[in-house]
């Protein structure tokens, strides 16, 4: 019903103050002729469509929305009345800010608040929804419109050294490292001549190649340095003794990634370095020789990839220290074999022990516990104990029984000393 009161103040409880554009929203009401209309078209043109609106509004009209299903609008349903209270309980707000907004949402031509003759809210089609859903299909083509313009918009400012540059370099990696050989973009990193003295290589009195020649002198000595400092670089780029240039080094690193980390994909590990050398040319060497060979370093590959996508002005100095103060890894003892004494039983300790382990031999058959004798039967092993005697019987007898093969005999008996 279409034909509310359109007086300026309410004098009674049921009337609403009209906005100015009031006839305006009333003829845009009148003019929606029922058609489909998908839920993602009202949800879209309701959140992104509607910049005037304020953001409780916004919600308030979102939820109006769900009371309306897609059929019933295209069989020309366009009114719902959920009531304040059903509304605030929803939005989490009071029923004075519903009304507030509802006034906002009709102030701005989205909805119609219609009223009967005796100016109550007319049931169940209080909230006439047709004035936005007659703008729906417009506020679509709004949006995509401006979609289109802020893609091209961004597409012509795109940097070519950022993702551009950045894509081409990923597909570049990829390709190599299927090759197994390095991108060419790795060279670029480092100045390709390398110095064992500094002022060698160079006789021009060009200043910009004096630059080169003493910028290709430090790299090849940082990266010279941190060779040093990992065992694990010096055997993976099999470097002994031999002063390399950074580019000649990152070659050869490049290749060795797999073995330096195990664990990682061969893609993954490369693009690491790769960026790691972009972003600190030869210091990312200190930084590859830091994550290796730190003792206090759980999971060189993480910590690497932190290094060097992420910290750009660490102090390494205390991993450097840690790396160089490093102890020496104990070599363990040698594990002597627990013989019986005799040269029999000297014998099958031996031949046992070659199946299970010293440690484990000395563990479960030492002379204390054991004694070895040959019969007709065959192989006799006494024990004293029953806790050894179960764990022969059960752990040990396949093994047992290939020493006692191995000896000459054709079985093997475990029991108890008598």
């Amino acid at each position: 019903m279409r034909d509310a009161m359109t007086r300026e103040l309410c004098p009674g409880a049921g009337l609403a103050k009209r906005a100015e554009n009031f006839a305006d929203i009333s003829a845009r009401a009148g003019e929606f002729t029922p058609q489909p209309i998908s839920r993602v078209d009202m949800d879209r043109a309701a959140m992104q469509g509607t910049p005037s609106l304020s953001a409780g509004a916004r919600c308030l009209l979102g939820f109006y929305l769900s009371h309306l299903s897609a059929l019933e609008i295209e069989q020309g349903k366009t009114g719902v009345w959920p009531g304040a209270w059903n509304a605030s309980t929803a939005l989490g707000v009071s029923e004075s800010t519903i009304r507030r907004q509802k006034a906002e949402l009709e102030k701005k031509g989205f909805i119609l608040r219609k009223y009967d003759r005796r100016n109550r809210p007319l049931e169940n089609d209080a909230i006439d929804l047709a004035p936005f859903l007659a703008q729906v299909a417009d506020i679509i083509a709004e949006i995509n419109a401006r979609l289109d313009a802020r893609r091209e918009a961004f597409a012509g400012q795109r940097a070519p050294d950022a993702s551009t540059a950045r894509a081409n370099m990923t597909t570049q990696v990829r390709n190599n490292e299927r090759l197994n050989s390095p991108p060419e973009s790795l060279d670029s990193c480092f100045i390709f001549s390398g110095f064992e003295e500094e002022g060698q290589g160079h006789t021009d009195i060009n200043t910009n190649a004096i630059t080169e020649a003493k910028r290709a002198f430090e790299d090849a000595k940082i990266v010279n340095q941190a060779i040093s400092l990992s065992p694990k670089l010096k055997a993976a780029i099999a470097s002994e003794g031999e002063a390399l240039s950074a580019s000649e080094a990152a070659r050869r690193i490049w290749q060795a990634l797999p073995k330096l980390f195990p664990k990682a994909g061969d893609r993954s590990i490369g693009h690491t370095f790769l960026w790691c050398a972009q972003r600190h040319g030869a210091g990312a060497f200190t930084r590859l020789a830091v994550a290796l060979e730190d003792p206090k370093i759980k999971n060189p590959q993480k910590y690497f990839g932190w290094l060097a996508t992420t910290a750009d002005d660490v102090d390494l100095t205390a991993h450097l220290e840690r790396i160089q103060h490093k102890p020496e890894p104990e070599k363990p003892e040698a594990t002597v074999l627990d013989v019986p004494g005799d040269s029999f039983g000297d014998e099958v300790a031996r031949e046992i022990a070659g199946l299970i382990g010293v440690p484990k031999y000395n563990s479960w058959l030492a002379r204390k516990n054991t004694r070895y004798a040959q019969s007709r039967e065959g192989l006799v092993i006494e024990t004293v104990s029953s806790v050894c005697l179960d764990r022969l019987n059960n752990h040990m007898n396949a093994q047992l029984r290939v020493a006692a093969t191995r000896l000459g005999f054709n079985r093997v008996i475990i029991r108890m000393a008598g």
